[in-house]
């Protein structure tokens, strides 16, 4: 059982190790195997690669064979159609006119032109034939590209070979290195059935041009080949100059071996033809042929072992990116249970990966659960200052109402009218905004305690201050949240009148539009910033929390700044009163500030009540 208690040991082992050192654990071995798997792979790609090579230069010497013996065909094709040719068998037959005589006449000039126009056709549309030539007794018919020079022992040894095998064209070899070959044909009498011989025919093809126009064109060549052909033991053509053709005869029981030439290792493939009895012997240096092989071996290793470089390298780096956030998590989490509820910024903010975004919403959810904590405080901090409001403003208020009475008759007992109608506006303000109910008010009642501020308001800036209301009587019976009409004519007047030097003018009026009660205050003012408005219309969730923090200061008494009632105490009055409009009414009732250019609008919409009743009066 010695194999169980080493199991168990590496079981125990393993989990006491890192998530970062079972990752490597795991990779790493996968790397190396997959990296021995691919080298055996590699080695069998590298022999079959030079078993194909060898099938390749096959089939390379193969095209060039076809090409050569096709381009061979054409020109025995060409020598037949001059042969045949009637205007061919009358210039060099018996009977006359002739080219065969020397008489000069029109018939003879005619007959040796239309000889040379049917020879210079045939040389037109026929590919790597260089010249063609009739020999008849001692006249030479020539049309081609050069002059070619023909002695007397030459055009014997070219009948000597034509005399062998005068049925078809013979192939005669002038000799190496011109690498022309001539096709050697008979012209009989065909035109009176003699068939006597009456003329040589003689085609000179470039066998040189012929292969390196092939091997020039051949993309799938990618070495520099050459191109022996051999007749026997006799070398007709080699692109290999001073080529010792006893080498290329040695062929040996395979048709394909290492051979060195002039001092230089080649690869030799032979294939025998099909129709000529020629050989022909594909050459290509041995290491063009497989030096590129041998260094893409090299380059293959090298490659291999970077990749397994690389990948141990990536594998760590993966590793540690990973285990990296998770430890970071642990970390985090340990803090939360300690309390620590702030939020931190992360460095990898930028990335989008999983476990990225998984950190991301960790911090999301410790940030919020901070927020609900100090929404939470906060809350039982506001609890706490109004519940010392309420106390504060116990104060018996029939005592304030019973001073404020006396001041009235004070006033009017001394003919102060002015005094008296400010201490009576002021008694009739401060009791309605001491009543408890919270619920919404009927609008004829908002526009009688603005009407009271209004009085107080115009006593105290005079011609500065004109207030118009307008508003039918069959829209007195709609409800608004309690004082949202005087505070917000309180905002034109503090934030319009003070910051202008001209009369500031208030128009309030409402209408009823497809069910929707609209209520409007517009002035005459600089208008209200961009950023207030976002405020107001709850487009800056940063500034709420702003607010927040600055209302637990103020609670706390901390603050390091005193609250002014500047812009800030403008956005969070009308926001409060937007607040209260979309919990009071149904979805769609809303308060709207925007700046006309020539002040500031200020919308209530109201589409419905949230509650089936409210009290038929406000006291």
């Amino acid at each position: 059982m010695k194999w169980r208690k080493g199991w168990e040991r590496q079981t125990e082992w393993w989990k006491k190790q890192g998530l970062k050192n079972k990752i490597l654990l795991i990779c790493i071995p996968g790397a190396i195997f997959s990296s021995v798997i691919i080298m055996v792979l590699a080695s069998f790609i590298f022999r079959e690669y030079e078993k194909n090579m060898y099938n390749i230069t096959v089939q390379n010497l193969n095209m060039i064979i076809r090409h050569i013996e096709m381009e061979l065909q054409e020109a025995d094709d060409t020598s037949v159609e001059i042969i045949t040719d009637a205007t061919v068998q009358s210039a060099l037959s018996p009977g006359k006119p002739n080219v065969r005589s020397w008489e000069v006449s029109m018939d003879y000039i005619r007959q040796l032109r239309a000889l040379y126009e049917v020879l210079q056709d045939q040389l037109r549309i026929s590919r790597n034939i260089v010249s063609i030539s009739i020999f008849v007794d001692d006249e030479w018919y020539y049309v081609g590209s050069s002059r070619r020079s023909y002695d007397r022992s030459r055009l014997e040894e070219m009948r000597k070979s034509l005399a062998e095998n005068s049925s078809e064209i013979t192939w005669y070899v002038k000799g190496y290195p011109a690498n022309r070959i001539y096709g050697l044909r008979s012209v009989r009498d065909l035109r009176y059935h003699t068939f006597e011989d009456l003329a040589l025919l003689v085609i000179e093809y470039d066998l040189e041009g012929s292969i390196e126009g092939l091997l020039k064109n051949n993309s799938n060549v990618r070495y520099s080949p050459g191109l022996a052909v051999m007749d026997g033991e006799k070398l007709l053509y080699s692109d290999i100059a001073a080529l010792p053709s006893r080498e290329l005869v040695q062929r040996g029981n395979r048709d394909y071996r290492s051979v060195t030439l002039n001092g230089k290792k080649y690869f030799a493939s032979w294939l025998d033809g099909t129709d000529y009895g020629w050989s022909y012997v594909f050459l290509i240096l041995y290491d063009d042929l497989f030096g590129m092989m041998r260094f893409l071996k090299v380059v293959f290793w090298g490659v291999v072992a970077a990749v397994v470089g690389l990948s141990v390298f990536y594998c760590e780096k993966l590793t540690g990116l990973i285990t990296r956030r998770f430890t970071y998590l642990t970390g985090r989490m340990k803090s939360v249970q300690e309390g620590d509820f702030r939020a931190e910024s992360r460095r990898g903010k930028g990335q989008q990966d999983e476990l990225e975004q998984v950190c991301d919403r960790f911090e999301d959810m410790v940030g919020h659960v901070d927020r609900l904590i100090q929404d939470n405080y906060v809350k039982q901090m506001l609890i706490r200052e109004n519940q010392l409001k309420v106390l504060q403003n116990q104060i018996n208020p029939h005592f304030l109402f019973n001073t404020l009475q006396t001041i009235n008759w004070k006033a009017r007992e001394n003919h102060q009218e002015t005094i008296s109608q400010i201490t009576e506006a002021l008694g009739r303000l401060l009791r309605y905004t001491l009543r408890e109910n919270n619920e919404p008010a009927l609008l004829s009642d908002e526009i009688g305690i603005l009407m009271h501020y209004v009085t107080i308001q115009k006593i105290r800036y005079q011609e500065r201050l004109e207030v118009s209301v307008e508003i039918p009587g069959t829209l007195m019976e709609r409800r608004i949240p309690k004082l949202s009409l005087q505070n917000i004519v309180e905002n034109s007047v503090k934030y319009a009148l003070e910051n202008m030097l001209e009369p500031c003018r208030i128009e309030v009026w409402a209408e009823c539009r497809e069910e929707i009660f609209h209520l409007y205050v517009r002035d005459n003012g600089p208008g209200i910033a961009p950023d207030i408005l976002r405020r107001i219309a709850g487009e800056a969730p940063e500034d709420r929390a702003e607010e927040r923090r600055k209302r637990t200061e103020e609670i706390q008494g901390t603050s390091g700044t005193e609250k002014t009632g500047g812009e800030a105490g403008l956005g969070i009055g009308l926001a409060n009163i937007r607040q209260r409009i979309m919990l009071l009414f149904d979805t769609g009732s809303d308060l709207l500030v925007s700046n006309t250019g020539k002040g500031t609008l200020t919308e209530i919409r109201i589409t419905g009540e949230r509650r089936a009743e409210w009290n038929n009066e406000v006291r």
